[in-house]
């Protein structure tokens, strides 16, 4: 092993966050090329929505999704009550936004990870760490799909849902949580 004296070393850029000491954001602003200083305040805005759209896009598309499923259900319900298909779309819903939270942190992981890569002009690390987020997001998905598609019934009465809320609850939770292996993909590919 070759030992590498450290007055050999190049210095280290103090503004440099990843090897110099703690500098406090304004100090790390001050620095900021003249170039990006200068830009019109609306760029920052315009370039915000650019990269924001297909997120707001996908999350409102997602939420629409249950907000149809109620829709078309509550018309299905015998007899006008539509209370126990109503509250199976709820509860089934609660345990499949558990999967969708988890990769909704795997993809701000992965626009952390991808960002500092881009910024470092390694090309090779933002390919690692974006093919490591697909394999984290889909080892979590494919953990919770097969746990709820196996322990269905026992997960909606763990959240309390009666009986009858359960035997309707179920079927349409596994029908989810079996798509849920494509949503980790689209996630991430949005992020």
């Amino acid at each position: 092993m070759k030992v590498v004296d450290p007055a050999s070393r190049p210095p280290a850029d103090p503004l440099d966050p990843e090897v110099g000491p703690a500098v406090p954001a304004s100090s790390l602003a001050a620095a900021a090329p003249p170039a990006l200083a200068n830009r019109p305040r609306g760029d920052s805005y315009r370039e915000i929505v650019r990269l924001a759209w297909p997120v707001m896009a996908s999350q409102v598309m997602l939420n629409l999704t249950g907000v149809v499923d109620r829709m078309m259900i509550g018309r299905l319900a015998e007899g006008g009550d539509a209370a126990i298909p109503l509250a199976s779309v709820g509860y089934a819903t609660q345990l499949f936004h558990l999967i969708h939270s988890t990769l909704f942190a795997v993809g701000l992981a992965c626009v952390a990870l991808m960002a500092r890569s881009i910024g470092a002009h390694d090309p090779e690390r933002a390919r690692h760490a974006f093919a490591g987020s697909i394999q984290v997001s889909a080892a979590i998905t494919l953990f919770y799909a097969v746990g709820l598609f196996l322990f269905s019934e026992e997960a909606l009465r763990a959240m309390g849902a009666e009986e009858a809320v359960v035997v309707v609850a179920a079927p349409y939770l596994r029908l989810t949580v079996a798509a849920s292996l494509m949503l980790s993909f689209t996630m991430i590919g949005e992020s």
